[in-house]
């Protein structure tokens, strides 16, 4: 899995928001810029006999105004056309970008990506790349591209900015990292850019993290993303969260009320996310035998799906299996593996699937408890996934009891509750 942030963010964003807003374009200011990191030429070097550091920083910073000699003679050794950048109309596609991304457009977004050039480095440019990268799910050239917009970051105007840190927030979402994705949007949100787009943005965010993390605050925050539907909120995405929803509500009707949507129009594209609702409700409510029966009708399998049937073969098999019964879904659960396809993001998903197998073989206790504490709760200081990291707890604490290994059950619990302070949902 790629490692997908910002160098020393919260430094970074406290220094941002205590400067006040940047509201224009960042075109010139991010060419010079990154144009001096390929050359490798220091601050000093650059203005020797033209200007002060101080002057080039507020420049590259976007805090400047762009028609000035001084400007065209930095330029001029960078290498860089001066007269030509001031006349290149970038005009500003963050707005469209994100209405594309809001509306789950994703021809659209591929459309902006048209008018990309390589040739000069425009941050907008590099942005839509990485939008387009993620959903292709070309995840290592989004790392690229975000260590590259890192570089320049302090020349990015709020929007542009604003965008980067979403699409951070959708990796981490991806990738099962809530407490990252929690605190990235948080720093998105400190931007206070006034635009409803914007705003419902931040929260369609804040909800999927609450819906993923079956947080305290789910139903606050569906109910304040059900008043924003009016603003034009896709009747496709309203689906979506709604499947969020009743997969994260505790409510005793939820697997009824999922099972009725199938009357609706399910778009496409959300299909996945619905009939895992569905296999997920299941299985919260130890219906192991209909879920097995239920996800086994469906033939598209990820590593996310393949998972969840690992649990349930494990709880189903328990204490109740013959050796056919055994051999017969070990064979189901290693062909399902041997036909998806593997991606960067399934890392946590990879590493539950192997307890499972422990599990199922009925290893020893003492390799099953070193797997737990050597792999899996290093694994959990990024991942979150409420029903795994239960398990995961619960049986670890287990094994320590039957082990005899008391003193460590009672520095992992003490350990715990100090982390569960720190947990944002």
């Amino acid at each position: 899995m790629y490692k997908i942030y910002f160098n020393d963010i919260e430094k970074f964003m406290n220094k941002r928001i205590t400067g006040g807003p940047i509201v224009e374009s960042n075109y010139i200011s991010s060419v010079m810029k990154n144009k001096r990191l390929e050359l490798s030429m220091t601050l000093s070097q650059t203005t020797d006999n033209i200007c002060s550091e101080a002057f080039l920083s507020k420049l590259e910073r976007n805090m400047m105004d762009k028609k000035n000699e001084r400007v065209a003679l930095l330029c001029e050794r960078l290498d860089l056309d001066y007269n030509r950048l001031l006349e290149i109309e970038e005009g500003n596609r963050i707005s469209q970008l994100l209405l594309h991304y809001i509306n789950d457009n994703r021809k659209e977004i591929e459309k902006l990506k048209e008018g990309v050039t390589c040739e000069l480095f425009i941050a907008q440019d590099y942005i839509i790349r990485g939008y387009n990268y993620y959903f292709r799910e070309e995840y290592k050239q989004l790392h690229q591209i975000i260590i590259e917009l890192d570089q320049v970051k302090q020349c990015l105007c709020d929007m542009e900015l604003f965008a980067v840190l979403i699409l951070i927030v959708e990796y981490d979402i991806k990738t099962l990292q809530y407490n990252k994705a929690h605190s990235y949007l948080h720093f998105a949100e400190r931007l206070l850019i006034k635009d409803e787009l914007y705003q419902l943005i931040i929260i369609e965010k804040k909800f999927i993290i609450a819906a993923h993390t079956e947080s305290v605050l789910l139903e606050g925050c569906y109910a304040t993303l059900k008043t924003m539907y009016s603003l034009g909120y896709p009747l496709s995405k309203q689906f979506l969260m709604n499947v969020y929803y009743l997969q994260a509500a505790t409510r005793n009707d939820n697997l009824e009320a999922l099972q009725i949507m199938k009357n609706d129009i399910i778009p496409q594209t959300y299909y996945d996310d619905y009939v895992y609702a569905i296999f997920y409700v299941f299985v919260k409510k130890e219906k192991y035998d209909e879920a097995i029966n239920f996800i086994q009708g469906h033939n598209n399998f990820d590593y996310r799906t393949i998972t969840l049937l690992a649990y349930c073969i494990f709880k189903t098999l328990i204490g109740q299996s013959t050796n056919e019964e055994l051999r017969t879904q070990k064979g189901k659960l290693v062909g399902y593996l041997r036909k998806a396809e593997q991606k960067p993001t399934d890392t946590f998903h990879l590493a539950f699937i192997r307890l499972m197998q422990y599990e199922i073989d009925q290893v020893e206790m003492d390799v099953i408890c070193n797997y737990i504490k050597n792999y899996l709760l290093k694994e959990m200081e990024d991942f979150y996934y409420p029903l795994y990291n239960h398990y995961i707890e619960e049986r670890y604490c287990e094994l320590l009891g039957k082990l005899s290994r008391y003193k460590d059950a009672y520095l992992f619990l003490s350990s715990k509750r100090k982390n569960l302070k720190k947990l944002p949902f």
